[in-house]
């Protein structure tokens, strides 16, 4: 089997799966304190220039951490509303250059695995709006039918990011041709899933990444970049 591994947030999306999900979450008024003490916390993080690769994590694992939490004490079918309406939010944010490359790797036989940091249960709605196969995210924890306010697992991200692909693969069965498979992302904690095929292909990178594909000769897929 070939497979293709499409990173969500930079890269599927020209936008982050938070922004329609902050909006949601904001009109219940009874969150908005949660809300600004998350954005007072993590916000400084998330806007410096030149952060290592540790502290890039480290923000990720912050802000998924965080969005657990404004989803504690809800139902699994509450809380998936809201997410699938956030997911029709970033209908036009979807990136037509990427829908194009997967419907040409689809057309060649490769099943598509959606992978990102986000929650796994958003992805549950992405992944059937771009005809995915199969997705991986950060699982969140859910105890009789409720959100408990943690995650359920490792951060899907960097090394975590692979191992979750790696782990999903295995249970299909099915002996993966990585020389033959495509991953495409647009930053640099996902150089573990991108050195892992045998075509990665970089998408409006960050410097960081820029930096590895030219050193590695990886390709850059022309993308129009919004305002």
């Amino acid at each position: 089997m070939r497979v293709t591994l499409v990173d969500v947030d930079g890269t599927l999306v020209d936008s982050q799966t938070y922004k329609p999900l902050t909006k949601l979450l904001w009109a219940r008024r009874r969150l908005r304190p949660r809300m600004v003490w998350l954005f007072l916390k993590l916000m400084p993080g998330h806007l410096r220039r030149n952060r290592s690769l540790e502290d890039r994590l480290a923000s990720q694992n912050g802000w998924v951490t965080g969005y657990a939490q404004l989803l504690a004490g809800m139902t699994v079918e509450e809380a998936g509303e809201i997410l699938r309406t956030a997911c029709e939010g970033l209908t036009s944010k979807l990136r037509p250059e990427i829908l194009s490359e997967l419907e040409a790797r689809r057309a060649e036989g490769h099943a598509i695995i959606l992978a990102s940091t986000s929650m796994a249960a958003l992805l549950d709605y992405l992944g059937p709006m771009v005809r995915a196969t199969k997705w991986v995210g950060t699982p969140l924890e859910v105890r009789g039918g409720r959100y408990t306010g943690r995650v359920g697992g490792p951060l899907c991200s960097g090394e975590g990011k692979l191992r979750y692909i790696e782990d999903l693969l295995a249970s299909m069965g099915t002996e993966v041709e990585w020389g033959e498979s495509y991953a495409y992302s647009d930053g640099v904690p996902d150089l573990p899933m991108l050195e892992k095929v045998g075509h990665p292909v970089v998408v409006a990178p960050d410097p960081a990444l820029a930096a590895e594909a030219a050193g590695r000769g990886w390709p850059s897929l022309a993308v129009e970049m919004n305002d």
